[in-house]
């Protein structure tokens, strides 16, 4: 386990990642829902016909990861790409866990409503 002022190194990163996406990127970007789902219309309309089923803010969180993992295939020493891979996860998280107002999670891949242990 590697240490930094007496914390594992990856409970540093998560805190970081927490600070990102709670504050710092909230500030500059808004909620990520709203900008989520913005990103995924924007995309729909880009992808038109090429779409089976239209992409959600899940599918937006999804995408941060995927090209965190192919800029970290080519640098695996970036700290800012580790990080923003767990604050796109904890989003992704949210938007396929966050009740609806009628009780039911965003996103119609999971219909669990209790969240997982």
């Amino acid at each position: 386990m590697t240490k930094y002022h007496s914390k594992p190194i990856r409970q540093l990163a998560l805190e970081q990642a927490i600070t990102l996406t709670t504050q710092k990127r909230n500030r500059e970007y808004g909620e990520p829902k709203e900008n989520f789902e913005r990103t995924a219309a924007m995309l729909n309309a880009y992808l038109g016909k090429r779409l089976v089923d239209p992409l959600g803010a899940a599918d937006v969180a999804m995408m941060g990861i995927v090209l965190k993992m192919g800029r970290l295939a080519e640098n695996q020493d970036s700290p800012d790409s580790w990080r923003d891979v767990a604050g796109y996860a904890a989003i992704g998280f949210e938007m396929t866990h966050q009740p609806k107002k009628r009780g039911r999670p965003i996103g119609s891949r999971n219909k669990k409503t209790a969240l997982p242990k």
